[in-house]
């Protein structure tokens, strides 16, 4: 592949993944392994004690990485993974570059150039200024989706104007949405976007869902007399509720996935559907 380069295609190359690349450094695992115990308490500690037990960058790298992504089960998710680690190093944990990603980036850069671009470039322009309209837009890891979508939704809220219409930012992720709110804050601010009316919702999808249907609206259709809310299964006060898929009833945290049952209280009628 190297032979093949020529004045337009360019070819780097890791030892392995990104991921075990970056465990190479010390400073990095650190901030790894800070990420990782953010999603996975357990497995964060056995991992790191591991490590410290190990010698070498390389062996070390090599834990770190088969610690997370090559289990036997229950692999680490390296979407979930990437953006707490991107969390981590936002909040001013230490990153070294490897090299031959520092080569790449430089090369994508202007003559001349030795700091990343801060402008969008015209494709992202395009999006962001795009009419208040629907539009799809599809790009691969690092082109600056976040970048993009924080200046598209500032940009909408102010072609809004005094309009009571929302815009909602929404993500599966709660790291994303974190650093979506806090982007757009200091944009806002930086585009003179009025933060007391603003009338924007940056949140998860669920806790969207949620806030904005299923607590001021479930209850109609449940026939319910209080507003309903969202459990994932675990909490603690659902060990003392039931309901009767027959002739005995059976604890609320045994409904199956995908299975429809209703539940009566005293004083609420619901319907629950569970996915698990």
């Amino acid at each position: 592949m190297k032979e093949s380069e020529d004045g337009l295609v360019k070819v780097f190359h890791g030892v392995k993944t990104l991921e075990y690349d970056l465990a190479l450094h010390e400073a990095n695992r650190s901030a790894m392994l800070k990420a990782l115990k953010e999603l996975h308490p357990k497995i964060g500690e056995t991992v790191e004690a591991s490590i410290n037990a190990a010698s070498g960058d390389a062996e070390k790298a090599r834990i770190l990485f088969s610690g997370m992504f090559e289990r036997k089960q229950n692999n680490v998710q390296k979407g979930r993974f990437g953006q707490a680690l991107a969390q981590v190093l936002a909040d001013g944990g230490t990153c070294v570059v490897p090299e031959y990603i520092l080569k790449r980036y430089q090369a994508c850069l202007p003559k001349g150039t030795r700091t990343p671009m801060t402008n969008p470039s015209p494709e992202q322009s395009a999006i962001i200024s795009a009419p208040l309209a629907p539009v799809s837009v599809i790009a691969c890891a690092g082109s600056g989706k976040t970048h993009t979508a924080v200046r598209r939704l500032a940009e909408m809220r102010r072609l809004l104007g005094k309009h009571r219409g929302r815009v909602a930012l929404l993500s599966f992720s709660n790291i994303a949405v974190d650093t979506f709110r806090k982007s757009y804050q200091s944009l806002a601010l930086e585009m003179s976007v009025d933060l007391n009316g603003h009338r924007v919702d940056i949140d998860t999808l669920d806790s969207f869902i949620t806030r904005h249907v299923l607590h001021p609206h479930a209850h109609r259709t449940m026939q319910a007399t209080q507003a309903a809310f969202l459990v994932t299964g675990g909490e603690s006060f659902l060990s003392g509720f039931t309901f009767k898929p027959g002739n005995y009833p059976v604890g609320i945290t045994s409904m199956q996935a995908g299975g429809v049952t209703q539940a009566s209280t005293s004083t609420t009628r619901t319907m629950t559907k569970s996915w698990n």
